[in-house]
Formats: structure tokens, sequence, C-alpha cells
């Protein structure tokens, strides 16, 4: 049996950034792969977050972690993903509520201010 993954690509002058949480024993790793308009993967990494369990907080964490990488390669045309919904509807809305990740949301969306065409989730 074979499993295949669907992907949508970006558009062409655009990478795409996916990213994603995982919990572990020791804490939580974030995951980002960077593709290009063409499918060709461009980079993929992973940061490990000692003692974070909370799925919640780690995805926050990878979200701010795709963020960050995008800024500091001066990308402007970016579209970034992942699966978690909460997240992603709070991203998008610009939500920041006063609980655990209140300052990990606020830091990302700071962050924003520093893509000077699009960014899209």
């Amino acid at each position: 049996m074979s499993t295949t993954l669907l992907f949508e690509c970006p558009p062409q002058d655009f990478l795409k950034i996916n990213f994603d949480a995982a919990i572990q024993a020791s804490g939580s790793s974030s995951k980002l792969v960077v593709c290009g308009f063409d499918r060709h993967v461009l980079l993929a990494l992973g940061v490990q977050h000692q003692g974070i369990s909370d799925p919640y907080l780690a995805e926050l964490l990878a979200a701010r972690e795709a963020i960050y990488f995008s800024t500091s390669i001066s990308l402007s045309r970016v579209i970034i993903e992942d699966d978690a919904e909460v997240v992603i509807h709070q991203l998008n809305l610009g939500v920041v509520e006063d609980s655990t990740g209140g300052p990990l949301m606020r830091d990302c969306l700071l962050s924003f201010e520093s893509f000077s065409q699009c960014i899209e989730f």
C-alpha cells in the first residue's frame, strides 16, 4: 500500500514554509520545510524545545520559528502553513489571548511588521 501526500505548490515568486510541532518525552520540537513553486525542498530543519509539552505552546513555537526564519533571510513573499487550526485562526485574526501562549502570539504578530509584501496562513 502506498501513501500519496497532497502538497499544493506556492505560486511562482513565492516560497512556502510548512511548519509543525511534535511532543516528545523531553519536550517538543518544531519542524520547518521550505519549498519553491517547483516543489523542490530548499530547506528542512528542526528545533528542540526542552520542557515544552503543551501542544498549543509547541505549535506556537513552531509558528514563531517559521516566522523568524522568514524574516531572518528577508523573505517578503511567503506562504506559511500548518494544520493547527487554533493557532492559524488566531494568527489570521491577530488574536492575543491572556493565556500562557499570549507572549508567544504577540511575538509572532509583531514579527509580521517586517514583511514588506505578503504573508498568508
